[in-house]
C-alpha cells in the first residue's frame, strides 16, 4: 500500500503550486509597489516644477504657499506628506530660487519588513532682480 502511495504523482502540481505561488505573488506585488513608488516620485517632481513656475511668476510666493500648492496637487495622485524648502541665491542680475522637496514612501512587500525610501527632488528657477 505504501509503495503504491509513493508512486502516485497525482496532486504533485498542486503541491508545487502551493510552494511557489506565495513567492511569485510577493514578487509580483513588490514590482507593483516599486512602480507605484516611482509614479509617486514622478508626481512629486511634476508638482514641484509646477510650483517653481508659480514662484517664477510671483515674487511673494512663500515656502508655505509652495507646500500648500504641492499638497493640493498631490492629494489625488500621491501621498501629500512631503517636506518642501525654498531657498534663494543672489547671482549677477538675477535671483535663483531653489525648491527642494523630500518625499518618503513606505514600501510594504509581503514576507519582508517594511522600509522607507526617500525621494529628493530639486527645481531651480531664475528671477530678474
Amino acid at each position: 500500500m505504501f509503495a503504491r502511495f509513493r508512486r502516485d504523482e497525482g496532486g504533485a502540481s498542486a503541491v508545487e503550486f502551493a510552494i511557489v505561488s506565495p513567492i511569485f505573488l510577493a514578487l509580483l506585488y513588490g514590482v507593483f509597489q516599486v512602480g507605484w513608488a516611482l509614479h509617486c516620485a514622478s508626481s512629486v517632481r511634476y508638482a514641484l516644477e509646477e510650483s517653481a513656475r508659480a514662484v517664477m511668476l510671483d515674487e511673494n510666493f512663500s515656502s508655505g504657499a509652495v507646500e500648500a500648492k504641492m499638497r493640493a496637487r498631490l492629494t489625488d495622485i500621491a501621498d501629500p506628506a512631503i517636506q518642501v524648502a525654498l531657498s534663494t541665491e543672489e547671482r549677477t542680475g538675477m535671483e535663483l530660487v531653489h525648491l527642494d522637496a523630500a518625499y518618503v514612501h513606505e514600501m510594504v512587500i509581503p514576507f519582508l519588513p517594511p522600509y522607507e525610501v526617500t525621494f529628493n527632488q530639486r527645481a531651480s528657477v531664475a528671477r530678474p532682480t
